[in-house]
């Protein structure tokens, strides 16, 4: 049986529920916003992932806050 978005639990690097993600762009990094409540909702976790490059091929960090 499917699970419902809104009861998706978190793996290890997003230890919370959340029903919404956001992505933010940059050169060198990638932003992940996850929330509870939709666009509007609280933060429960941001993933900022870094690469080596401007071709994002390589992973350098990933950090969660």
């Amino acid at each position: 049986m499917a699970e419902q978005v809104n009861d998706i639990i978190a793996n290890c690097l997003v230890p919370a529920k959340y029903d919404y993600i956001s992505l933010t762009q940059d050169t060198l990094t990638d932003t992940w916003i996850f929330k509870t409540g939709g666009s509007s909702g609280t933060t429960v976790s941001t993933l900022i992932v870094t690469y080596t490059s401007s071709a994002k091929t390589t992973i350098s960090t990933v950090v969660r806050s």
